[in-house]
């Protein structure tokens, strides 16, 4: 469920060749972005009470 609408794109250019990947449900990630943090059910039902 947390990778549910990712985005996956391959760069190709002199310097390097990888897939980029974007997941609108990451709240966060690591520095050399291998890992991300997502909001748990319970703390975005949370999130959403404190915006209304």
């Amino acid at each position: 469920m947390h990778v549910i609408g990712t985005e996956m794109d391959f760069a190709d250019d002199k310097l390097r060749s990888e897939f980029i990947f974007v997941n609108p449900n990451a709240t966060g990630q690591c520095g050399c972005g291998e890992s991300f943090m997502t909001t748990t059910s319970s703390e975005a039902a949370k999130l959403r009470g404190k915006s209304s």
